[in-house]
C-alpha cells in the first residue's frame, strides 16, 4: 500500500473529492443531505476560492482522504484553516486519518504554514481524533451563529 498527500487538482479529482465527502458525511454521525447542486456549490466555494487550499490522501492512487480550506495569513504566521477533513468510512478505524494528519503537516510546513485551525463539534468522535492529533482547544474562543432565515 503506497499512501501519498499532495494539493487537489479541482479540474481532475472534482468528482473524487465529492465522492468521498458524501460518503463521508453522509453517514453517522453526520447524516447530513445533500442535494446534487448544493454540493456542487459548496464544493467550488471550498475549492476556488482566492486562497484555497486542499489536499488530498492518495491510497495506491485513489483518493481516500480529503482536507479543504484556505491559507490564511496572519500576524502570527500563515496558518491552514481546514473546513473540511475526512478519510472514507472504508478507509477508518485504520489509522488512515492520523497518517493523513501527519502527511499534511508535513506538506503545509513546506509552505511556512505555522498552524492548522479547524472547528468540529465535542460531541462527535472528531473532537476526540483531533485531542489524540496533537490538536488544542482555544479556551477562550467560541463559535456563533445566527438564524436570519427558516
Amino acid at each position: 500500500m503506497k499512501l501519498s498527500v499532495h494539493e487537489i487538482d479541482i479540474q481532475k479529482d472534482f468528482e473524487a473529492v465529492k465522492a468521498v465527502f458524501l460518503l463521508a458525511f453522509t453517514g453517522e454521525p453526520w447524516n447530513d443531505e445533500w442535494s446534487e447542486e448544493m454540493i456542487n456549490f459548496y464544493l467550488d466555494d471550498l475549492l476556488q476560492a482566492k486562497n484555497s487550499l486542499s489536499y488530498g490522501l492518495y491510497k495506491d492512487d485513489e483518493l481516500v482522504g480529503i482536507a479543504l480550506g484556505r491559507l490564511m495569513h496572519f500576524y502570527s504566521g500563515n496558518q491552514f484553516r481546514i473546513d473540511e477533513f475526512c478519510v472514507s468510512p472504508k478507509e477508518q478505524g485504520h489509522g488512515l486519518g492520523t497518517t493523513f494528519m501527519e502527511l499534511l503537516t508535513d506538506a503545509v510546513k513546506k509552505k511556512d504554514i505555522k498552524y492548522l485551525l479547524l472547528d468540529t463539534n465535542k460531541t462527535y468522535p472528531a473532537y476526540n481524533f483531533y485531542l489524540k492529533n496533537d490538536f488544542q482547544e482555544i479556551k477562550d474562543l467560541v463559535s456563533l451563529y445566527k438564524i436570519i432565515s427558516e
